[in-house]
Order: C-alpha cells, then structure tokens, then sequence
C-alpha cells in the first residue's frame, strides 16, 4: 500500500550500502560495517533531531549479508507465494487463475493456482508493518514457499518517478525506527543487526532482466506506517537527506524483515500511484486497477524466466 502522496526530492545515487544479516543477534547495532556500542555517550548524534555530538564508533571488518544463499530458491516444488497489502493490488491475478481453490485457516485466506508447472498461492497481508509481518510469518510457516513476491502501491520519493512506472527494490528500509538516542543509527532495528534488507539476487537478476512498456526503475524503497502528505513534509524531511529513498510505502520492509530472518527469498516490486500534490489520495484509489495490471505484467513475465 502507498504511504505517500508523494514527496520531492532530488534524484540519489543508487548505490546501496547499509547492515546485513550477521550469523547469530549479537548485541551490536551493525550498519554499513559500523558497529555501536550499547553504551554510547548520552549526547548522541541524530540527523533527524538535529543533535551534533557523534556517539563514539567501531568500525567492523566483517561485511554482513542480509540474504545469505538459500538452497530451495528455485525448487520447483515449493509454491511461490505473491502478495499484496489489499485486494485490488492482485486483481490481475485473481481473475486470470481460474482453476483456484480458496482455503482458510483462522484469519488467513489463500487462493491456490499454478502457473504452467509452477504452483502459486496468492494472498494479502492487510494494511501496515504489523500486519504485514504476522501475515508473512504464518505463510512462511505453513507453506515453505521457495519465494515471495510482494506487490502494490508506492508513492514517489524520486522526482523523476512517473505515476505508472514500476519500481524494483534494491533494498528496503523501515524509515520509521528511531532508537538514535541510544547510539543506533535511525532505521536500526534495536539489539539486532537488522537495518537495510535486499532481496534474493537471483530473483533480482531476473527481474532486472525484464523489459516492458512501462518504464522500470531500480532503486530504494521506505516502509513506515503513515501516510504521507505534502503537507507533512516538514516532519519527514529526513527522508530525503538521511535515507535517499526514492519511493515510500507501508509493508515493504516489514516483509522483508521476516523473510530474511526465515532465510526465505523474496522480491518487492511497487507501482508508483502518486506524486506531491493534493491529488494523492484520489490517485491511490483510482490507480488501484492499473497497478494491478503492471504488476501482474511484470510477475508474469518473471515467472516465466525462473528455472
């Protein structure tokens, strides 16, 4: 789901950086190879608040993977699960499958297809980190999906962003966490080494393969849970100077998260719905179908090339 009526700002370098999965949670906070200490200073530095005395750091040799190789990435028996926040995000999807069988278990409703040989369970995770990462564990642990591929709307951080256009993640952020105050940086998940996710490479490789009509971007995208509106900027300028993402929603990284701490591939592909202007929210809920339409063009025709 899109998170933005969109926000401007000048167009980044896309060259991702950022922590990764370490192999066991050690109590460091890991970002870009730096490590900080739980014991910081009590005047921290934070781009956000503004405050200029930097914590002390430790740089780390090690250089962390938030996607360690996976064996069952293309195991042709696994299904693999596509997902979006509502609804009208998989549509496309929904209406093209017709052999399908619903099932339900508690709250959870999956529609079970194939593609050619490939099995796929289709399913959506409902609006906002929290549902999105309840929704995604209990998937991960009662499928064992060899992927998930995770749809819908974005609103346009990059100025040269187009409503229509797609974007493919290159890494993920929760733009929302801030424990700052106790020396980690911003988007660091606490005690953890959770800070930027990036997805599986094959299916990266794969999808960056893919040409279509419509043009398709590669680059960062946020995930917190608010809307954001123009006239919100001020409270959320650090999106632009800290983070550099280029699009904005509310799911993304949350799936990510959990997806990486399963080892499960994943991939977040977004259609951007909106721009900064008082538009937005009537161009989020009419963009719906035509997103669903972009998105179903390009799984397709990633689904196709996959072993």
């Amino acid at each position: 789901l899109s998170a933005t009526n969109s926000l401007q700002s000048h167009k980044r370098d896309e060259n991702p950086t950022g922590s990764t999965q370490s192999e066991a949670f050690s109590k460091k906070a890991v970002t870009a190879g730096t490590a900080i200490p739980l014991s910081p200073p009590l005047t921290l530095y934070n781009p956000i608040r503004g405050m200029r005395t930097p914590p002390v750091q430790h740089k780390s040799n090690q250089t962390l993977s938030t996607t360690p190789p996976h064996p069952d990435t293309f195991n042709p028996m696994k299904p693999i699960l596509i997902l979006s926040a509502i609804p009208e995000e998989i549509q496309d999807f929904l209406s093209h499958f017709t052999n399908t069988q619903t099932q339900t278990h508690g709250p959870f409703t999956t529609h079970h297809t194939q593609s050619d040989t490939t099995p796929l369970i289709l399913s959506t995770t409902g609006v906002g980190k929290v549902s999105a990462a309840m929704t995604t564990q209990h998937l991960i642990e009662r499928h064992q999906p060899r992927a998930i591929l995770f749809t819908g709307l974005a609103g346009a951080l990059n100025p040269n962003y187009e409503i229509g256009d797609l974007v493919i993640a290159t890494r993920t952020i929760q733009y929302d966490i801030d424990a700052s105050e106790l020396g980690f940086p911003p988007g660091t998940i606490p005690y953890t080494p959770y800070h930027t996710f990036t997805p599986d490479p094959h299916l990266l490789a794969h999808a960056q393969a893919i040409t279509l009509p419509q043009t398709i971007h590669h680059g960062t995208i946020l995930t917190g849970d608010q809307f954001i509106t123009h006239q919100k900027r001020p409270a959320y300028q650090h999106l632009f100077d800290h983070f550099q993402g280029d699009a904005i929603e509310m799911e993304g990284a949350a799936l990510a998260h959990v997806c990486t701490h399963n080892q499960t591939p994943h991939l977040l592909i977004r259609t951007i719905s909106d721009k900064a202007n008082a538009d937005a929210p009537t161009d989020f809920t009419t963009f719906l179908h035509t997103a669903s339409q972009n998105s179903f063009q390009l799984i397709q025709t990633l689904l196709r090339t996959l072993p």
